[in-house]
């Protein structure tokens, strides 16, 4: 299935690391300026094509496993307790093949260059770098200039004597920063100066297979946030393709529609958790916040070429055919059948997925809705038509994936759980020492 469609990994993997700084204040263009600094520091050790490729990566998902699993995000603290989250992060990566190398290089990006002999972990030159650039953005205030603050990270960097890092990262580092305009460039995204990289592993193209590969870990990152939308996105993206299918889509469309529902919630990363766990009804407030999510999927979307179709099937599934739907209120003319489809499915799937607060509709109950939907002139008439020809199909799919998707979502939780218990009780010891003395 290699499609005609090619789409650059730098892109994409860039999308979701400015997807992952809207979850928090304190991640506010965190991995652009860690991006940023790892780029420049490896580019200066003229490191090989691959292994750069492999660092800008790990460097702009560097924290998808705090993302993911909802773990407190504090990009300052620095200690053994923080290993749990680059842990997960690797387990996450590794599962898109092309992406190995930069996973175990998130796997160790905590890790102090001294600990090598005690852990038995490689310190990587790419780990060091990543960790380096990672303490150096979270020391940066945003609220003062940076060239202010630069002399007292120079200084730290210096006289740092744990061994936190690698000689040779920090003799790059204490040479690149004597010159302004090394930090002046952290407050800008350098992606647009490299776009056009020299080494060619940079401009590796994503086929049809790729494209969705990397959506699935994609949807992981999204849907795992939050224990209601663990299989949200893995549903809508199912019954979008069968829904497209029953349509008349080609075989490839079908691939295309079944990545916008793995991406369509992308920007609720920057969603509150505390609004996606809401078991009872919104507020105003937290409508407003939610409505913004297909903005954010939108913006992200649109800045990656190739994509095409996609960016659209996926950033209009809250329009409404009679122009009430959001953020765009878009009217009839300008909704793409693909956006309609991954909207027919989205509400398809919320209906009939149970929460812990009520059981999923049943037949009755979902079409009676979806079909009120229809006639208010909220979803296309014809889609709905076709739910409610193959309902049982639809429903039995929703069930199968449903189940796949919460097996999938126990396992990554299996092997998170102790990390983070462990991560507990590590803290807990280290601030039993600090009481003590």
């Amino acid at each position: 299935m290699p499609g005609n469609l090619q789409v650059q990994t730098m892109e994409l993997v860039h999308g979701l690391s400015t997807a992952i700084d809207l979850v928090s204040p304190s991640l506010v263009n965190h991995h652009r300026q860690v991006f940023g600094l790892s780029y420049k520091l490896a580019e200066t050790l003229r490191l090989g094509d691959q292994e750069m490729s492999d660092i800008c990566i790990a460097a702009m998902l560097h924290d998808i496993g705090v993302v993911a699993f909802n773990q407190g995000v504090d990009t300052a603290f620095d200690d053994s307790s923080v290993n749990d989250h680059a842990e997960m992060g690797y387990r996450l990566m590794k599962r898109f093949k092309p992406f190995a190398a930069a996973a175990e290089i998130v796997r160790n990006h905590h890790r102090h260059a001294s600990s090598v002999r005690e852990t038995g972990y490689e310190q990587s030159v790419g780990s060091s770098i990543i960790h380096l650039a990672d303490q150096i953005s979270a020391r940066l205030d945003a609220g003062l200039c940076v060239l202010t603050q630069s002399e007292n990270i120079r200084n730290w960097v210096k006289n740092e004597k744990s061994g936190m890092f690698l000689p040779d990262v920090v003799e790059v580092f204490l040479q690149k920063s004597a010159r302004e305009d090394f930090w002046l460039d952290i407050c800008f995204d350098i992606m647009p100066q490299i776009g056009c990289c020299p080494f060619p592993h940079w401009n590796l193209g994503l086929d049809m297979q790729g494209l969705l590969d990397l959506s699935e870990l994609f949807r992981m990152i999204i849907d795992f946030r939050s224990r209601h939308t663990a299989t949200h996105s893995r549903s809508v993206a199912h019954i979008a393709e069968a829904l497209a299918k029953a349509a008349g889509f080609s075989g490839n469309d079908c691939i295309k529609i079944h990545v916008a529902g793995n991406l369509h919630d992308l920007g609720k990363l920057a969603t509150p958790v505390s609004i996606l766990d809401n078991p009872g009804s919104l507020s105003a407030v937290e409508r407003t916040i939610v409505k913004a999510h297909p903005y954010h999927t939108h913006r992200i979307l649109k800045g990656i070429s190739g994509l095409g179709d996609i960016c659209s099937w996926a950033s209009f599934h809250h329009e409404c055919l009679d122009g009430s739907g959001y953020p765009f209120h878009l009217g009839e003319d300008k909704i793409p059948i693909g956006a309609r489809i991954i909207a027919v499915a989205d509400v398809f799937t919320a209906l009939s997925e149970s929460r812990y607060y009520r059981h999923g509709m049943k037949r009755g109950a979902c079409l009676r809705v979806m079909q009120s939907y229809s006639s208010d002139r909220k979803l296309d008439p014809q889609l709905i038509s076709l739910i409610d020809k193959h309902y049982d199909e639809f429903y039995d799919l929703h069930l199968s994936v449903q189940q796949e998707g919460v097996s999938e979502y126990k396992q990554m939780l299996n092997e998170a759980i102790p990390l983070m218990l462990q991560a507990v009780e590590q803290l807990d010891r280290s601030m039993e020492i600090n009481a003590d003395s």
